[in-house]
């Protein structure tokens, strides 16, 4: 039933706005059209040889900054789906994906429509809905005064799924079937046009805040701030504050933070937010060349956990779940 949370949120907020002593108010909704258009009812090809051969050219730059965007924004929203900790099978498609955007942005240029891009949070939420969870984990027992600690079965797993939640997958049901229902779903909303156009902003907008936030939670970035405003002696066994000098920890989540400040900055100026794209793609050249510098391999190595473990974790994962089962 949470699976279908969202969509029965829209609807049972939806019809509260329909009520007279909400009605009243007059919240804005989905601006869009009764029917099926395109804008000033123009031809659906753009006709690009009616813009001067100077103007073509100059869109180059902000073309290639786009790309970069695309590319980036793929791969990451790939990546954070076929993380180990989702223990997929088959195998990420890195090059495929990129040729069926590109494919996709290329037709939506030629017809002046919206162009696509990967939905990091609507992806996770899609694999989350299709997952299957292990019931929580035993924690580990303490042993009297005196003796020595004994593990429950798979206490470790149990310890790293903690900032998740105390929830594993075990595994996730993969399949195209349920990708090309959503996506004719989608497509058949024209249908409802004069409905949709009664949906509340509000709701649309809180959709996404919840959305978003249930995305953060097991964020390592927002945890170790979190570990900011807790006392030492109280850091989960899994923090990495107790693995690496909090000093060096805490310097790291700066940096961080300076980064994201940067890149916010850069996208609420209207005047700076064109090269928005470019500055994402220098935080690859702080990871690689400014944070190895500062920090050393085996801070960086558990700071970073979540791309060191990229190659070990789903056989280590698999080996210590067959062993608890």
């Amino acid at each position: 039933l949470a699976d279908f949370g969202p969509i029965t949120a829209i609807m049972a907020m939806t019809f509260a706005a329909q009520l007279p002593s909400i009605s009243s108010i007059s919240l804005p909704t989905l601006q869009i059209p009764a029917k099926f258009t395109l804008a000033g009812g123009r031809a659906l090809l753009v006709p690009l040889f009616a813009v001067p051969v100077k103007m073509r050219l100059l869109a180059l730059v902000p073309a290639a900054l786009l790309t970069c965007l695309f590319f980036l924004d793929q791969n990451i929203s790939v990546r954070v789906v076929n993380q180990p900790t989702h223990r997929l099978k088959k195998g990420p498609a890195y090059h495929l994906d990129m040729l069926a955007l590109s494919v996709c942005t290329m037709l939506s240029s030629l017809c002046g429509l919206p162009w696509m891009c990967a939905a990091t949070v609507q992806s996770l939420n899609h694999v989350k809905a299709l997952a299957t969870y292990s019931a929580p984990l035993e924690p580990t027992k303490q042993s009297p005064v005196g003796q020595a600690e004994v593990a429950t079965p798979n206490a470790d797993v149990g310890r790293k799924s903690q900032a998740a939640g105390g929830e594993q997958i075990v595994s996730v049901v993969e399949n195209r079937l349920s990708g090309l229902l959503i996506h004719s779903m989608l497509a058949g909303s024209v249908l409802f046009l004069p409905l949709l156009r009664k949906i509340p902003m509000a709701v649309i907008s809180g959709l996404f805040l919840y959305l978003g936030r249930n995305m953060m939670s097991g964020n390592e970035f927002l945890r170790r701030i979190r570990m900011l405003f807790v006392d030492p002696t109280l850091y989960p066994e899994d923090s990495p504050m107790r693995k690496v000098r909090p000093r060096t920890v805490n310097l790291f989540t700066a940096l961080q933070i300076a980064c994201l400040g940067m890149l916010w900055a850069l996208k609420v100026n209207p005047k700076t937010s064109l090269f928005f794209p470019s500055v994402i793609g220098t935080l690859m050249v702080i990871r690689s060349q400014i944070a190895s510098r500062i920090f050393p391999q085996s801070a960086l190595e558990v700071l970073d956990s979540d791309v060191a473990a990229e190659v070990d974790a789903p056989e280590d994962a698999d080996a210590e779940y067959e062993a608890y089962a």
